[in-house]
């Protein structure tokens, strides 16, 4: 018959299965891991709207301006200040922008197998490590460029040395117990409910040290009163604004779904079935014993009790992000570890091998960023250094104007629509009316294609949109949007079917140097087939000393009557080229009959179908 009795103050059982020395020498392996799923695929998704959000928060240049900024969000400001030095000190990579989250989450595996060790035993901790190092969620915080990553880390170390200190107190582990646990709550406020459930353990199970901790828990009050007033006015004005909120993730079935694959994975029978075994200690010798444990308890507890908290808290007002839920996953895989180890040695290897290879190999939980690398991308290859750049896709223009900046210098001319609609209310559409009226042209990101209050804006104003390329994004389009103030002017017709309607060149003319050739077309009816257009240098002799053949942006069996297209083009010079004048012509024809160009109708259309578009002098 079994002996069925509890052990509330967590010390683990005499005769728990005691490690291998040899296993020991596994943690450096397990860290290893840690890293190698962290950094590999680190840059593989575009920064999204929250990592923007981060550089922009973090940008000072001062700590005293960073902590001054954070007053005004909504989040505390270690996160940041300590970003911020980051970024100073390693760059502005991508890479760069998300190894500290990386760094931190390898040093949180680390952390918690220190507290699988304290809490049970060195197998535990081991276990709990490794599955920590794979677990997709965990991972996916680690690549990603906020405070989640920090917070975790802080939290499971405040917890290490809670109970280090309450089994054997130390100097140490006091210190340890208040500064982990104050940078925890100066790097996320939810770090306080751990806290709370700190002091309900020490209340129910360790009452003969509770005014002990009490005074402790006073005293990491007392180094967060100094920001107290400001996290009470953050949460007066929280609701003020919707950038703040608007993001946040209603009570419904697809939301709990996606929670329980980030926490338990799609083998949630076995995470579930195994944390249930982890709620106690089970010995096989000399007979069967099973005990309640004290620490699986506080584990329980610190999971229902956070889990129904925020669940609690979305009912009143939306705030659930996936993220928030960063802080269950401790405590769930250290109870799958600890009912791993009191299995037989042969199924709980068996299971070990089983979990950490179906994660290395399986996707349970990752955040499909938006790619704004590639919707900055479709300008940038069109991009010219004077063209300004519009953004209308919310909270996006924060990682978009990264894009913008990496891609095509910090001095291209940008304007996020959204901050200029809330700064001048009334007066946005005479603001954006000021801001294009000497422009020719600009771009125009765009979160797909619905009617937009600015659309007869730019209509009288003569722009029209002439290029639209875009990239897919769970069913949505993201636009990098071209619009140009054009004229009825036709240069040239090609076929009868394709006018041309502008042409003109960008770039430094010299010999080695790459020009920019820019056409706008427009067809006069669907043409039949995908045309190619030859752009190419002619001397006085009538030899092509340089050329550029390929089909425009988009294919000319896709264009609409009517409909102007946007076309450009780039031509490098050779280097040998003699000073002197040059023709810079075009061609059209279709690639199965390269030596038969359509029959041009232009004033400036030469001998052999080509319209001369300038004529261009080398030094």
């Amino acid at each position: 018959m079994s002996n069925v009795r509890a052990g509330f103050l967590g010390t683990p059982s005499v005769d728990a299965v005691k490690i291998r020395p040899y296993l020991k020498l596994l943690l450096p392996l397990v860290l290893l891991l840690a890293a190698m799923t962290r950094f590999s695929g680190i840059e593989e998704r575009s920064l999204w709207e929250d990592e923007g959000w981060t550089l922009l928060l973090s940008k000072g240049p001062s700590t005293a301006e960073i902590i001054e900024t954070m007053a005004y969000d909504q989040h505390p400001p270690l996160y940041f200040v300590l970003f911020h030095q980051w970024h100073d000190l390693t760059g502005n990579t991508e890479f760069a922008i998300r190894a500290f989250s990386a760094l931190t989450g390898i040093l949180s595996v680390a952390a918690l197998y220190q507290l699988g060790c304290t809490l049970f035993n060195e197998q535990a901790g081991l276990f709990a490590g490794a599955l920590l190092a794979v677990w997709d969620f965990s991972i996916d915080i680690s690549q990603d460029a906020r405070q989640y990553s920090l917070l975790t880390l802080f939290t499971i170390l405040s917890c290490v040395y809670y109970f280090r200190y309450l089994k054997s107190p130390t100097r140490a582990d006091g210190i340890g117990w208040w500064l982990c646990s104050v940078l925890a709550l100066y790097t996320q406020y939810v770090a306080g409910v751990v806290l709370a459930i700190q002091v309900v353990h020490l209340l129910a199970f360790v009452r003969q040290k509770a005014w002990d901790g009490l005074f402790r828990f006073f005293a990491i009050g007392m180094a967060f009163l100094p920001w107290l007033i400001v996290f009470i006015r953050q949460n007066q004005v929280r609701w003020d604004y919707p950038i703040f909120y608007q993001s946040g993730l209603p009570n419904n079935k697809d939301t709990f779904i996606l929670i329980r694959d980030a926490l338990v994975g799609r083998q949630f029978g076995l995470i579930l079935g195994l944390m249930l075994l982890g709620l106690f200690f089970v010995s096989y010798h000399p007979r069967l014993t099973i005990r309640i444990s004290g620490s699986a308890i506080f584990l329980v507890v610190w999971t229902i009790f956070y889990l129904a908290l925020f669940i609690y808290l979305n009912e009143q007002r939306e705030i659930l992000r996936i993220r928030i839920f960063s802080l269950v996953l401790p405590p769930i895989l250290l109870l799958v570890a600890h009912g791993l180890t009191n299995l037989q040695p042969f199924p709980q290897f068996f299971l070990v091998g089983v979990l950490l290879l179906v994660n290395l190999t399986t996707l349970d939980s990752r955040q499909n960023n938006p790619p704004w690398r590639e919707v900055t991308q479709n300008i940038t290859r069109l991009h010219q250094e004077d063209e300004f750049i519009l953004m209308d896709i919310w909270v996006g223009d924060f990682s978009a104007r990264y894009y913008i900046e990496r891609q095509m210098g910090k001095n291209t001319p940008w304007v996020s629509l959204r901050e200029l609609r809330d700064e001048r209310h009334d007066l946005f559409l005479p603001e954006l009316k000021a801001l294009l009226e000497n422009r020719e042209a600009f771009w125009l990101m765009r979160w797909n294609d619905d009617p937009a209050e600015y659309d007869g804006l730019l209509a009288e104003m003569g722009f029209q949109r002439t290029a639209s390329p875009y990239v897919e994004h769970v069913g949505n389009k993201l636009y990098s949007l071209r619009y140009d103030r054009l004229t009825d002017e036709r240069l040239a017709t090609f076929g009868s079917r394709i006018d041309l309607i502008k042409a003109s060149i960008n770039g430094e003319i010299s010999p080695g140097s790459t020009i920019s050739v820019r056409l706008w077309w427009v067809a006069k009816e669907i043409p039949p087939v995908d045309y190619s257009v030859s752009v190419f240098l002619m001397d006085a002799q009538g030899n092509v000393t340089a050329q550029k053949d390929r089909s425009p942006l988009s294919p000319t069996s896709a264009w609409q009557p009517g409909v102007i297209q946007y076309d450009q083009h780039p031509l490098k010079i050779p280097e040998n080229l003699s000073p002197g004048d040059y023709v810079l012509g075009i061609r059209v024809y279709w690639y199965v009959e390269p030596d038969e160009p359509l029959a041009v109708e232009s004033e400036m259309a030469g001998a052999e179908n080509f319209v001369r578009i300038q004529t261009i002098t080398l030094p």
